[in-house]
C-alpha cells in the first residue's frame, strides 16, 4: 500500500514519480531518494533499513552519501491511520536529544523516524559522513 495518500497535497512524490515504475527495486529508491534529495518514507522497515545503511557506507573520502531522512511507518493501514494527517500526529511527537524537532531537521540531519504501532515514535541519527557530521552536526 502507498502511504502518498496520507500526506497533504502535493507534500509526497512516490518512487513511481521519478523511477516511472512500480516494482523499482529498494537499492534504486536509495539511489532515487539521494539524487532527488528527498526524505524516504515507507512501511517497509525491515528492508530499508538495510538499504539505508547499505548506502551509507559508500562514504569516503571523495564522496558524501549521507541522505536526507528515514522514516519508518508500521504495516497496517489501521496503525498508520493513528499518525496522519502527518503534519499534526506524527509532527507533534518528534523530539531528539531531548528537544522537538521538525521535518527540516529530519531531512538536514539524516534522522530515522521510527513510527511504532502503538503510537510511540522515536528518533535516531542515521550514519553521516565524516564531512557533513563535521560541516552540519546537530544544533
Amino acid at each position: 500500500m502507498h502511504l502518498v495518500h496520507w500526506f497533504p497535497k502535493g507534500r509526497a512524490k512516490t518512487v513511481v514519480t521519478h523511477a516511472r515504475q512500480r516494482g523499482t527495486p529498494d537499492p534504486e529508491v536509495v539511489a532515487i531518494a539521494f539524487d532527488t534529495k528527498r526524505t524516504i518514507v515507507t512501511n517497509n522497515s525491515k528492508d530499508y533499513r538495510r538499504e539505508v545503511l547499505a548506502f551509507s557506507r559508500q562514504s569516503g573520502r571523495a564522496r558524501c552519501s549521507d541522505l536526507f531522512g528515514l522514516v519508518l511507518m508500521p504495516d497496517d493501514e489501521a496503525d498508520q491511520r493513528q499518525f496522519f494527517p502527518l503534519q499534526r500526529r506524527l509532527t507533534a511527537k518528534l523530539r531528539y536529544r531531548g528537544r522537538k524537532i521538525d521535518w527540516l531537521d529530519v531531512h538536514t540531519y539524516n534522522l530515522l523516524v521510527q513510527a511504532d504501532r502503538d503510537g510511540r515514535v522515536s528518533v535516531s541519527q542515521l550514519p553521516r559522513c565524516a564531512f557533513c557530521e563535521r560541516d552540519l552536526p546537530f544544533r
